[in-house]
């Protein structure tokens, strides 16, 4: 079992790499000194936790920016308000954290594990989530504009009023996940699966659905124009006041 660093190495590692982001942000040239350590590596500033186990810690209000922690465990950890922009997090396992109002801007999250997670509010554009768990996560209201989420596990998530414009989420797995008030417009919906998803009022505006299924998920007063259904299964959608207009579903399977 890894060795969980301490809370006074950690504080001291994550300052230095407060202090390389601030030189490299500023075009400064400059790099702090690097320090080493069995468990935890920090090269040239940069912070480097592979692997360690930070589970249930507060990282709360911290810049780790462009930080790798790839397979970290973080399982629980109040991660609120922290700036992880471009950090690779791929492989961790995020569990239960608390991700509210966090900067997740083009992170690496690929086959990460975010059951669970709340990522209310937090900003997630342009990040990788490939094939990554985000069952009965809370993602409401948050930022997935541009983000890759190709193969990711959604089932029961809620992401009400989220935004997944220019998305792609071809595979996924949304099954009786909430989007109620979601922005999707131009999303890639290629195989996803959207059994009982509830897209009430959604933005679906060309929307690619084609081999999608809907079957039995709400789209009442959902926008679908100019989308894209062609074989889509939409048997026992409920589509009542939805906007079809230019919509291509001529080989769907029909509600009813």
């Amino acid at each position: 079992m890894t060795e969980q660093v301490s809370a006074k190495e950690l504080a001291k590692l994550v300052a230095a790499h407060a202090e390389w982001v601030a030189a490299t942000n500023e075009g400064a040239g400059q790099r702090v000194d690097p320090e080493q350590s069995e468990r935890v590596r920090l090269t040239g500033g940069q912070l480097d936790l592979q692997g360690q186990d930070l589970s249930k810690r507060n990282l709360s209000c911290l810049n780790l920016q462009a930080s790798d922690l790839e397979g970290a465990d973080l399982s629980h950890a109040d991660i609120a308000n922290t700036d992880l922009s471009l950090a690779r997090l791929n492989f961790a396992n995020l569990e239960g954290a608390n991700l509210h109002l966090a900067n997740l801007h083009s992170a690496n999250l690929a086959a990460a594990d975010l059951s669970r997670a709340y990522l209310g509010g937090a900003d997630m554009a342009g990040a990788d989530l490939t094939d990554a768990n985000l069952v009965d996560a809370d993602l409401s209201f948050a930022d997935l504009s541009d983000a890759n989420l190709v193969g990711a596990d959604l089932t029961g998530a809620d992401m009400t009023e989220v935004d997944l414009s220019g998305t792609y989420l071809a595979d996924a797995n949304l099954t009786d996940a909430t989007l109620a008030g979601a922005r999707l417009v131009g999303a890639d919906l290629k195989g996803a699966n959207l059994t009982d998803t509830d897209l009430e009022g959604a933005d679906l505006r060309r929307v690619d659905l084609r081999r999608a299924n809907l079957d039995g998920a709400n789209l009442t007063d959902a926008d679908l124009t100019g989308a894209r259904a062609e074989a889509a299964v939409l048997i026992g959608a409920n589509l009542g006041d939805t906007d079809l207009t230019d919509a291509i579903i001529d080989e769907a399977s029909g509600n009813r």
